[in-house]
């Protein structure tokens, strides 16, 4: 086997027959799954192994398996238009969806759960990936909810990755190739989801993994520059509101709770809660404040309750 051992998280390199490949691992499946062997063999990644035993433990099957649809069309609305992931698609459909369309793949986009929030690209490879494998909008495709796939193992992993034909878990899915990297909120670090290029197994290349994983730093690097912008005109408008609350600490927030600006420094941490109709908000020290809505409702002025 000519398959590239320098980087871990691809499948196979551009020199490598997909077609021999598949069946290599299709043996090495069958050998895991159809004796219950402790260990994949060695032809199998240790990336794949080890998300192999995660998905047994979990409960998937490897044949006959059922992916789970977990949203409804009118709740996917919903959770699509609420969720931060929103604000990147713009970026990523640029970037990705044309290749997508040119190379009969499918540009996808889940949450941090697994749970499918966009499926894009080709109509028949859209419906194939559908009546195939239940590959569709409002689906569960983490690892416990459909095994080994780059999707849900690139979020287990917290690492972009490529998952080929029989490294799948569930067979179903050994017809399909997939490249998915994860997906983290630019200021706290925190895992949104995943990106990912999916198509037919003979379609595999390296280029996709490296692909997603710019498109996704692209995306957060995006969402980023917005963020600061919006940033800098909150504290250019209100930075002397500011002076006209006294001696009091004060500050201004984001409309999620993110501090832009705070006087003293760091008094009211990172992020605070955004208080209720009363106006009325507490810090995790026990301290109260007041808030006043500004900007629209993308932001909050707000002043210590008591006077230093």
């Amino acid at each position: 086997m000519a398959q590239d051992r320098r980087n871990p998280w691809l499948a196979l390199d551009a020199t490598v027959d997909p077609v021999e490949r598949a069946r290599e691992l299709r043996r090495a499946h069958a050998d895991f799954v159809g004796t219950g062997a402790p260990e994949p063999a060695t032809a199998v990644r240790r990336v794949i192994a080890e998300s192999w035993r995660r998905s047994a433990t979990a409960g998937v099957r490897a044949e006959g398996h059922t992916v789970l649809r977990v949203h409804a069309d009118a709740d996917l609305r919903d959770v699509r238009e609420e969720h931060p992931l929103a604000q990147m698609m713009p970026t990523l459909r640029s970037l990705l969806l044309d290749v997508a369309l040119a190379v009969q793949h499918l540009m996808v986009v889940c949450s941090a759960d697994g749970v499918l929030l966009w499926v894009e690209g080709s109509a028949r490879v859209k419906g194939a990936a559908e009546d195939r494998m239940n590959f569709a909008e409002g689906t569960l495709w983490s690892e416990a909810g459909a095994g080994t796939n780059a999707l849900g193992t690139a979020l287990a992993v917290r690492h972009p990755v490529q998952v080929f034909a029989a490294e799948h878990y569930n067979a179903s899915v050994h017809p399909w190739t997939c490249s998915a990297s994860p997906v983290f909120e630019p200021r706290t670090g925190r895992l949104l989801g995943t990106v990912d290029l999916t198509g037919p197994f003979r379609m595999v290349h390296p280029h996709t993994l490296a692909l997603v994983t710019a498109a996704a730093a692209a995306a957060a690097g995006s969402v980023h520059q917005q963020m600061w912008r919006h940033d800098e005109r909150l504290r250019e408008q209100y930075v002397r509101r500011l002076t006209h609350l006294g001696r009091r600490p004060t500050g201004v927030v984001t409309g999620s709770g993110r501090v832009v600006m705070a006087n003293p420094v760091g008094w009211l941490g990172a992020h605070v809660g955004i208080p209720g109709e009363s106006g009325i908000g507490f810090l995790p020290g026990g301290a109260t404040f007041r808030a006043e809505e500004i900007a629209g409702g993308s932001g909050y002025l707000v002043w210590a309750a008591e006077p230093d």
